[in-house]
């Protein structure tokens, strides 16, 4: 067998073994999903509290770029200040780096699978085409931590952010049309209502995020700075939109426990 062959296999969860001739990592690859996106909720919320006890009082919500232009500030407004801004360009790696791993191992177990038989062809061509994009993304998510709105303009600071959306809604569709072949959707739930789920998450997703460049781009479809009504629909999506974080880490806890164990192997 060559060197460093990289093999992934079902023996028994949660060992490393080492000998002289190879290294041996056992565990379940959905443990990288659901840390990722718990360590990024959690930045999300540190940096929440950190902007409400030392940025609000010296900067005044309503004076940001996100206010002007928003008529309200969203969650980009809590990672745009320090102290805020460097805690989450230091904790950043805690998704990014777990979270890009997952999505390589990913790759490794669809191509198996696809030998085997087990899943559909279409489903390793469309990770093939949408890997490189959502390793990328997400690897230089701190980009919009680096970019702030008064500094850098709005666009600079939220082009990261809008790919990272996008890529979250493509890895959402890739593992319900997955868990689908794999006949490993959580909770019982039905490709129906799986199906639906997948296609909200897009269709809000892409929605949400056309408003937000039709408002930049001075046409806007929900004037959320200039009608209430407008705003609190704009308010709504934005809060939809968190939602897509957390179903992804309830579901891949699901996933994880009723998933076979993964060996990682160097010879």
């Amino acid at each position: 067998m060559a060197d460093n062959e990289l093999l992934i296999q079902d023996p028994e969860d949660g060992e490393t073994q080492i000998s002289e001739e190879k290294v041996v990592f056992k565990f379940k690859i959905e443990t990288l999903r659901i840390f990722s996106l718990c360590a990024f909720l959690v930045l999300l919320l540190v940096c929440t509290i950190l902007t409400r006890i030392y940025v609000d009082p010296v900067i005044p919500p309503e004076t940001t770029v996100i206010y002007k232009l928003f008529g309200f500030n969203h969650a980009c407004n809590n990672v745009d200040h320090n102290p805020s801004r460097q805690v989450a360009a230091l904790s950043i790696v805690f998704f990014s780096f777990p979270y890009c791993l997952f999505l390589f191992l990913q790759h490794l177990r669809l191509k198996m699978d696809v030998e085997e038989d087990s899943v559909p062809r279409w489903q390793l061509t469309f990770s093939k085409v949408v890997l490189p994009f959502n390793l990328y993304v997400n690897a230089i998510l701190y980009m919009w931590f680096v970019n702030t709105p008064e500094i850098s303009g709005f666009v600079p600071h939220y082009l990261p952010y809008l790919a990272f959306r996008l890529s979250l809604a493509i890895v959402a569709f890739q593992q319900v049309q997955y868990l689908r072949a794999m006949h490993k959707i959580p909770f019982g739930i039905n490709d129906v209502l799986a199906s639906f789920y997948t296609w909200v998450l897009i269709i809000v997703s892409a929605f949400s995020q056309i408003c937000v460049l039709t408002i930049v781009f001075g046409d806007p479809i929900l004037d959320s700075k200039n009608n209430l009504e407008q705003r609190e629909i704009f308010e709504v999506l934005a809060t939809v939109q968190t939602f897509f974080i957390f179903a992804p880490i309830v579901l891949a806890w699901d996933t994880r426990n009723r998933s076979e164990v993964n060996t990682i192997t160097f010879m």
